[in-house]
């Protein structure tokens, strides 16, 4: 289980103040804990330069102040972080919502303006109105850097070498786990790109297979959208299928309805991280890749769902 992930769950419609929250937790960790590499991670952050290393390096790590939702005079950065003998610095956030109006620019010169997001950064050369530029605020939403998670991602597998500190490495693993599973960062394409998608699609059709025989009863449909891929059944009622993320692992979920919890649990379904009952098959546990003969494949495929299809239906409310 993903520390991270299990927490998120609990705060999907504040998506944005928990990844930043939890940035930040592990920042500051790490800056108490393993201060050479927290200080490393901090430099990229803030947009350090190469003169001003030697500051942060030189800094007693207790004294540096790194806080959330500091309200300020122009509005309430994210993250603010304050290094002695540098200017302050404030990070706005950003996972899947856009860069507001005057989000960049409102903090005229009180500080360094970074951006970190999801995506990466196209600037608007838009000019601010005429009131904010006769105060002599910045006149476009470009941000001193911009940044992505995939960036940060990227970091903290790289530190998880030289890390000692068995919490400070624990935390810094579970953040790039859940960072990677929800796709904000990635590993470089090699050569298993092709047969890695004909694999990809070969498991959806059999899935599709397995599907009809098991739920006979039930009308099926292709449910795919973004980030996954999997069959739709009574009509929306149950879904099954995977993540791209994790397509080793085939999920099926109570979707739409009404179910009682518990019956659910006693049934072996558990809360996803979307808040959805869900039942899991894990590929690697049932040495699924494993077998040679595709029918062998697809039995294991046909005795999850058959067996889930059946529990699935007892949970329904009538």
């Amino acid at each position: 289980m993903n520390f991270f992930l299990a927490g998120h769950k609990w705060a999907i419609r504040q998506d944005e103040n928990y990844t930043t929250e939890a940035f930040v937790y592990v920042l500051k960790y790490l800056l108490e804990h393993a201060p050479s590499e927290g200080k490393r991670l901090l430099s990229i952050v803030a947009a350090i330069d190469d003169m001003e290393k030697a500051t942060i390096e030189n800094t007693d790590s207790t004294k540096i102040d790194i806080r959330t939702q500091v309200t300020i005079e122009k509005g309430r950065p994210d993250i603010s972080i304050e290094i002695p003998g540098l200017s302050r610095v404030f990070v706005e956030v950003k996972v899947e919502s856009e860069v507001g109006e005057t989000q960049i620019s409102r903090y005229g010169n009180e500080g360094r303006v970074v951006l970190l997001s999801r995506y990466p950064y196209v600037a608007s050369m838009e000019k601010v109105d005429q009131a904010q530029a006769d105060e002599g605020a910045i006149t476009s939403e470009r941000p001193d850097m911009a940044m992505t998670w995939h960036q940060v991602g990227t970091e903290f597998r790289s530190m998880l070498t030289s890390i000692h500190n068995p919490v400070a490495s624990f935390l810094v693993d579970q953040f790039h786990e859940f960072l990677k599973r929800r796709n904000m960062t990635f590993d470089k394409v090699d050569r298993t790109l092709v047969a890695g998608v004909a694999s990809l699609l070969s498991l959806y059709h059999m899935l599709g297979e397995a599907v009809e025989r098991a739920c006979v009863a039930s009308s099926t449909a292709p449910s795919n959208g973004e980030g996954y891929m999997g069959y739709s059944l009574d009509k929306t009622k149950f879904w099954c299928g995977y993540s791209y993320s994790r397509p080793e692992e085939i999920l099926f979920q109570l979707n739409s309805g009404t179910f009682d919890g518990e019956t659910a649990q006693s049934e072996g379904f558990q809360k996803s991280a979307t808040g959805l009952w869900t039942r899991s098959l894990k590929l690697n546990e049932c040495h699924f890749f494993d077998e040679v003969k595709r029918e062998k494949q697809a039995k294991l495929l046909f005795d999850f769902l058959k067996d889930a299809y059946e529990r699935g239906k007892r949970c329904c409310v009538q």
